[in-house]
């Protein structure tokens, strides 16, 4: 199988091909398992089980189980935030991208906060010791472009620190998902609450 990178051309072996697959085939058993059961009461097993293989070929990829969980975390980043990005198009303003986002960020986050609520405390843990950066940085990477796309269309002034905007952009979604509530606006109304913190960025970033 030919695989074309910005070097050129490289030769990826059947063999990585399917270590690849299989490995996205056990993160993908382990994702939909922590979410119906919690960490807690998922097992190497019952993820060897949802994946059709054996406990076995799961410590053939993943050493230990924080292995297969730190990889199942960085899995569901990504796709948390393909699922968010998948509803922002070039053509909308800053205002309408923000706005959208953040109402995609809170729907999407609500079984998470809700499983964490209910006792899913050491993968709570899990996320804030390590892959909550993970997460951040993914966050400021997707933001970076829409920023720069809102500079060359002049809905931001030209001397906007760009990191610094996508920086605060996602610690304001954050906030939104992970301290629900508010003095001045009513948080579980999904549009007041996406209205309400896009009005504190474009402030924040000077829009």
């Amino acid at each position: 199988m030919l695989e074309l990178s910005n070097e050129g051309t490289t030769l990826t072996s059947p063999a990585t091909a399917n270590a690849t697959d299989m490995r996205e085939r056990i993160v993908s058993a382990g994702y939909k398992m922590l979410l119906q059961f919690g960490e807690n009461k998922t097992s190497m097993g019952d993820i060897a089980e949802a994946a059709g293989i054996s406990r076995g070929t799961v410590y053939r990829y993943f050493g230990d189980r924080d292995q297969l969980l730190d990889a199942v975390i960085e899995y569901s980043a990504h796709r948390y935030w393909d699922a968010v990005d998948v509803r922002i198009d070039d053509s909308m303003s800053l205002a309408e991208k923000l706005e959208t986002r953040i109402r995609t960020s809170i729907r999407f986050s609500s079984g998470l906060v809700d499983q964490l609520s209910a006792g899913s405390v050491d993968l709570y843990r899990r996320m804030l010791a390590g892959k909550t950066s993970r997460t951040v940085e993914l966050s400021v990477e997707r933001n970076i472009p829409m920023l720069e796309k809102a500079r060359e269309r002049g809905e931001i002034a030209q001397d906007v620190d760009i990191q610094m905007a996508a920086d605060w952009i996602t610690r304001s979604v954050l906030s939104m998902i992970w301290i629900p509530t508010s003095t001045v606006v009513d948080l579980s109304d999904e549009k007041a609450a996406a209205r309400y913190a896009t009005q504190l960025i474009l402030r924040g970033i000077g829009a």
